[in-house]
């Protein structure tokens, strides 16, 4: 499924917004949510958050970052 990457201006920072459509008959795969752990502590490092989706079929990760 193709991944949408959106990248905006926000105040005095930036939002990120990754999203895509989950395959469908695609078996799961085991994660550790490695990478979103690491994601989240960068996010931080930079006075922002990330907020992850998994709904209907749709995955989104939304990253604001404060202090660029």
């Amino acid at each position: 499924e193709p991944v949408e990457l959106t990248i905006s201006k926000k105040d005095e920072g930036i939002v990120i917004c990754q999203s895509n459509r989950i395959a469908k008959g695609r078996q799961p795969s085991e994660s550790y949510k490695m990478g979103l752990y690491s994601i989240r502590r960068i996010a931080q490092n930079y006075g922002g958050t990330v907020d992850v989706y998994d709904e209907n079929g749709k995955y989104e990760i939304i990253i604001t970052l404060s202090n660029i």
